[in-house]
């Protein structure tokens, strides 16, 4: 049975543009590693200062790794939209698809919100898990993070 396990959370990440990104590359490669070595797959979305993430897999490991997200002190404010068995995986190519780290992926966020603002708070978790596939989709995968951008996604806390 397939778990899916979708949260949002406010980043307490400080800095720099470019520290920021470097922290967040950290996040993704950790993720990548730890997420493939207990078959969870998922997507991360990094935008305006906001983690939303989808976490897929059996269900201890998803318990786990949601467990050292939790524990992390980068996020504030973590809410579980929904914790839920489902019959295939939304994610299924990637041990962690990455959205937020590129000009490009700012682009493709502005035309998939088609000029509205992104509140994971205000969304459904249906319209989460299919704005990020569609923002994934889009970037062909999602998952080599892109080179840091001219103007960043995400909004550096206290900056």
């Amino acid at each position: 049975m397939i778990y899916r396990l979708v949260y949002h959370s406010q980043s307490r990440i400080s800095g720099s543009s470019a520290e920021v990104f470097r922290s967040i590359l950290g996040i993704v490669k950790a993720s990548r590693r730890n997420n493939a070595r207990v078959g969870v797959t998922g997507a991360l979305m990094f935008y305006d200062g906001a983690f939303s993430q989808v976490l897929e897999g059996d269900q201890a490991p998803v318990k786990e790794v949601f467990g050292w997200i939790r524990a992390d002190q980068r996020h504030d404010r973590l809410s579980l939209l929904s914790f839920a068995t489902t019959t295939e995986r939304a994610f299924a190519k990637s041990a962690m698809a990455v959205i937020g780290t590129s000009e490009q992926d700012r682009e493709r966020c502005n035309v998939v919100l088609a000029g509205k603002s992104y509140d994971p708070a205000l969304m459904t978790t249906n319209e989460l898990i299919l704005t990020l596939q569609r923002l994934v989709d889009d970037s062909g995968g999602g998952d080599a993070p892109s080179a840091p951008m001219a103007r960043p996604l995400m909004r550096a806390v206290g900056h």
